[in-house]
């Protein structure tokens, strides 16, 4: 008797196929990205000789083009499909981090950092576009462990970086590189299996882009990552600088353990939210992530007066932010018509902004004082759910 695989058997074995390969890739180009970026501006400054305005400007180039063209660069993805995007994005990666490598003038630098935002600006809306075309009803298990990946990238690559960092900037930029390299060979010989997940649509491109901003579903849920990711970004921001004020010196060694801290359980935490959010509401959990979110506050701001204070504020701030930061995606998923899945993902990167108006909101507000710091951006933790659950009712209807 012969054995039959059935052909549902046969599309879920291709998913996960294609899952492990778009994760092991998410994990690869986290590493090189953040094996450089906590240097950059440290890099700019001392071998391109720029200013650290300026230096800091030029790094935020990268976020800054890839929030706002991702959602232009996603409706050619609808159209074109996302494999031949990812394979042009990854190649343009690699030679980006060779280029940094080799190249010292001012202009070369700015156009190499100004190419890895495109980069990104592509390869993000078409990774999450396969990622939900893939997932099926787990798209909070795939997006979960993105986060997941992404945060583990956020804890070896700066390690990484900080080895390489003092050996020279070819080490520093062609050994992360290789990262990239690696996942383009992956892309390429497993093209088979992604791209049978995807059926381009040549009447897309600019309908899709247009269909995506007349929905108030996806203006509500990027509205409402705007100012999650708005918040979010004052842990990378801002923390430092309150810690500074209160702890002098000893402010580095403090916020790169809780820096750390912050990584580790935003890995530890996502089993336990999966396992959750099976026996709660989605409304529950999300509460709960904001109220987490919203009771850190309070304690960053007194953590003058005691670490352990500081210790509970990032505690409950990874637990929120583990909550929270896939869930705009989620959402999306469950939201997006599957042939404008890219221009959907890629009009929300715009809610990556919050990383450009966190820094200069809070910068504002904690000149005003610590006490300030932390009631405004608990009540912006808070306040954020009315939006949340105005995009709900939406989904839901």
């Amino acid at each position: 008797m012969i054995d039959t695989v059935a052909p549902d058997e046969i599309r879920v074995g291709r998913a996960q196929q294609a899952q492990t390969i778009l994760v092991t890739g998410k994990f690869l180009t986290s590493l090189a990205y953040f094996a450089t970026l906590p240097y950059l501006t440290i890099y700019l400054s001392d071998h391109a000789g720029l200013s650290k305005p300026a230096a800091g400007a030029i790094a935020g180039l990268v976020a800054l083009i890839s929030a706002l063209g991702g959602s232009v660069a996603g409706g050619w993805i609808d159209r074109w499909g996302a494999v031949p995007f990812m394979t042009a994005a990854m190649i343009a990666y690699a030679g980006v981090y060779a280029g940094l490598a080799f190249l010292r003038t001012t202009g070369a630098v700015v156009a190499l950092l100004a190419l890895m935002g495109v980069v990104r600006m592509v390869l993000e809306p078409a990774t999450k576009k396969l990622m939900s075309a893939t997932a099926g009803g787990a798209a909070a298990n795939i997006f979960r462990i993105r986060y997941m990946v992404v945060s583990a990238g956020a804890i070896g690559g700066p390690l990484i970086g900080a080895l390489l960092y003092h050996l020279g900037p070819k080490p520093f930029f062609l050994i992360p590189g290789c990262a990239l390299v690696a996942y383009l060979v992956l892309i390429v010989a497993r093209r088979s299996v992604l791209t049978g997940h995807e059926e381009p649509d040549t009447d897309q491109g600019p309908r899709s882009f247009r269909s995506a901003l007349r929905d108030r579903r996806l203006l509500l849920i990027t509205a409402t990552g705007l100012v999650f990711f708005t918040v979010f970004g004052q842990f990378d921001s801002m923390l430092p600088l309150l810690l500074h004020d209160v702890e002098g010196g000893r402010a580095v060694g403090i916020y790169s353990a809780a820096l750390i801290a912050d990584a580790v359980l935003a890995i530890g935490l996502q089993k336990p939210i999966v396992v959750f959010a099976d026996r709660v509401p989605r409304r529950t959990l999300v509460t709960w992530g904001a109220a987490c979110i919203a009771a850190s506050f309070p304690l960053f701001a007194a953590s003058g007066t005691s670490l352990l204070l500081l210790a509970a504020g990032v505690l409950l701030f990874a637990l929120g932010e583990s909550v929270l930061m896939p869930m705009p995606d989620i959402y999306l998923h469950e939201t997006a018509p599957a042939a404008a899945r890219g221009a959907y993902f890629g009009f929300g990167e715009l809610r990556y902004l919050g990383f450009f108006v966190g820094p200069v909101l809070g910068g504002w507000v904690l000149s005003a004082g610590h006490l300030a710091f932390g009631v405004v951006f608990a009540l912006a933790a808070l306040g954020s759910l009315a939006l949340f659950r105005t995009s709900e009712a939406r989904i839901t209807d």
